[in-house]
């Protein structure tokens, strides 16, 4: 559970940096959205490993 929580944080954050990034060069929603995705990708990818090595 702790996990999740930790996951959907750090994915939010992400999206939190991909607004700021994005409205650099005006690709707010583009940004926040290609942060996300990545940070979800990572964070699953993660879990996946994590629970190989129990």
């Amino acid at each position: 559970m702790v996990r999740t929580i930790v996951s959907v944080i750090i994915i939010l954050a992400a999206a939190f940096v991909g607004i700021f990034v994005g409205s650099a060069i005006n690709e707010s929603e583009t940004f926040c959205l290609l942060f996300a995705i990545v940070a979800g990708f990572a964070c699953t990818i993660h879990a996946i490993e994590s629970k190989k090595d129990k």
